[in-house]
């Protein structure tokens, strides 16, 4: 009689610790992530027509990485789409806008000479929550650089959309930009 009951309360501490782990999984609003340590398929709409070249890439060593990657560096255009999912550890993992606004810049300040954040907001994805920033920067050889960037992070579990380039082609191709941030598809996100 006390071993069946030591059980049952084993189990209800179980639940319970089971209950607390996946609230800390959602803890900036965010649902659970799955259990593989690897990133799942990612894809986005590729752009039609000639200039682009898109490619889909897999690192497993390091930080694991899936990603989409189309490319427009044809008669003096520069435009780069990536759709990316990547497993951080579990000491690394920050709040969507922390990761864009913090993290993100201080790589950026080194790959640049110059970068400003022009807007930064809130984004959802069904009920996640995530955060987008527009920013405009300087390289040293390939001149102003317009960028729009969508962060999710679930768990360990980051998903990025990005579309970056020279500031006019961004315009030319705005529709074809708008429709690869919006069609961005992750195997493991909600």
């Amino acid at each position: 009689m006390l071993k069946g009951r030591m059980c049952r309360i084993a189990v209800s501490i179980l639940a319970v610790h089971m209950t607390v782990l996946l609230a800390s999984s959602v803890a900036f609003g965010e649902a659970p992530a799955p259990a593989s340590p690897m990133p799942g398929k990612v894809d986005a709409q590729r752009p039609a027509g000639p200039g682009w070249q898109c490619e889909d890439r897999r690192v497993e060593e390091g930080t694991p990485v899936q990603m989409t990657k189309c490319r427009r560096d044809s008669g003096g255009e520069f435009l780069i789409m990536m759709a990316k999912e990547y497993v951080v550890g579990s000491a690394e993992v920050v709040p969507a806008k922390a990761l864009l606004l913090e993290e993100y810049q201080a790589q950026y300040r080194r790959m640049f000479d110059d970068v400003r954040y022009v807007s930064d907001r809130v984004v959802k994805r069904g009920k996640l929550v995530g955060h987008e920033a527009v920013i405009d920067a300087r390289h040293s050889k390939r001149g102003a650089i317009h960028k729009v960037e969508r962060v999710f992070v679930v768990g360990r579990r980051v998903f990025n959309v990005s579309a970056e380039g020279n500031p006019d082609d961004f315009k030319t191709h705005r529709q074809v930009i708008n429709r690869w941030l919006e069609s961005a598809r992750f195997e493991n996100l909600p």
